[in-house]
């Protein structure tokens, strides 16, 4: 998951999404969560970081 941590809409998302996997997809992990503020170079290199990381990667979750 990629966030931007201190605005309150993008804060709640990322809570809702957490509490929303924990119950709907508990087989689901989250193996990163990283701050790229909105930032496109930072988030590029934490989505290739992740991916090489966890391969088998299959969601992104960008609110």
């Amino acid at each position: 998951m990629l966030e931007n941590p201190g605005q309150d809409n993008h804060d709640r998302r990322v809570i809702a999404f957490i509490n929303e996997m924990k119950t709907a997809f508990s087989d689901t992990k989250l193996v990163a969560l990283v701050a790229t503020n909105q930032d496109p170079s930072k988030v590029y290199n934490a989505v290739l970081s992740m991916l090489q990381a966890h391969p088998n990667l299959a969601v992104l979750f960008m609110p």
